[in-house]
């Protein structure tokens, strides 16, 4: 991991392209990110790019069902101490559902390819690596056998966040160094710590494909080619 950072960062230093700042929104409705980058032209229309990133993970919710904890097989989170029953003067109750929320942050960076259609249009596309961490929240709900009730209980868990982000753009130059772009985030989220976070469910967050639509401006910063 460390000689792939490195990589990069021998490319943006040795690089002599056009730079560039951006800041870009994304959300997929459920959550709002925010990321800025910075970008440069390594040869040709080779982009090298990096930045940081930073905001909601959205809501995951994953419902069980009360026959599956009879047979033994309670619902399971991504988290050990959620999965964990409740222990009381009653009995024992086991998870049943559960909510997830939370932020994230961390740090991207890739290369890209970018066409231009003339002078104002261009379709720009990147590939970037994440590493980050997250801060989650999980509601788990759980069922008591001896009681017929359902006792809810919060937890807190931080863990790390990595992915793999696929970019597409269409670019639009407004001014000389003024560009807007729009167009399709695409993250594939995997986990590098199951004992810290182990998705299980397509519904649970930061876990495979989770497409946002994005919009953003870019800015020349030194020489205007």
């Amino acid at each position: 991991m460390k000689k792939i950072i490195l990589f990069f960062l021998l490319l943006s230093v040795q690089a002599a392209g056009q730079q560039r700042i951006g800041l870009d929104i994304s959300t997929r409705m459920s959550n709002l990110n925010l990321t800025v980058h910075y970008q440069r032209v390594l040869k040709g229309n080779l982009l090298f790019s990096g930045g940081l990133f930073y905001g909601s993970m959205g809501q995951g919710h994953h419902s069980g069902d009360t026959q599956q904890i009879l047979a033994g097989f309670p619902t399971l989170s991504p988290h050990e101490n959620v999965n964990q029953s409740i222990q009381d003067s009653v009995g024992t109750a086991s998870l049943l559902e559960y909510i997830q929320k939370g932020r994230t942050g961390g740090i991207q960076f890739g290369l890209g390819y970018f066409h231009a259609f003339g002078v104002q249009h261009g379709l720009r596309m990147n590939t970037n690596l994440r590493f980050g961490c997250a801060t989650q929240l999980t509601t788990g709900y759980y069922w008591s056998e001896e009681s017929g009730k359902v006792r809810a209980k919060q937890h807190y868990n931080g863990h790390l966040v990595s992915g793999v982000t696929m970019e597409a753009y269409h670019t639009i130059r407004t001014t000389g160094r003024l560009t807007f772009y729009y167009g399709l985030k695409v993250p594939y989220y995997f986990s590098l710590d199951k004992s810290k976070c182990n998705p299980r469910h397509t519904t649970d967050v930061l876990y495979g494909f989770e497409p946002e639509l994005s919009i953003g401006m870019t800015r020349v910063i030194g020489k205007c080619e």
